[in-house]
């Protein structure tokens, strides 16, 4: 069977999300991290978008900004991950 992958949208600091989460729960790492181009558009060298994985579940990440504000859902995924830091404290 397939997995699924989350993805997360993020304002503009996925780079920073990434870097903080993988330290933050064991088996985690940044996969990659696609950034802009002088041939894109926005400025060369941002983060566009990545992959990485927290705990062993792999993530996808897009800096998307901010034109759609937080949601229900993004809130659930942030609860499960606030529960599993303190299950595994």
């Amino acid at each position: 069977m397939p997995s699924i992958t989350p993805s997360l949208w993020f304002d503009n600091d996925l780079e920073e999300a990434a870097e903080f989460y993988t330290t933050v729960f064991p088996n985690s790492s940044i996969e990659a991290l696609h950034r802009n181009t002088d041939a894109d558009p926005g400025t060369p060298g941002d983060v566009v978008s990545g992959t990485f994985v927290l705990d062993g579940q792999r993530l996808i990440g897009i800096n998307g900004g901010p034109q759609f504000p937080f949601s229900e859902g993004m809130r659930k995924i942030q609860i499960v991950v606030l529960e599993v830091a303190v299950r595994d404290a």
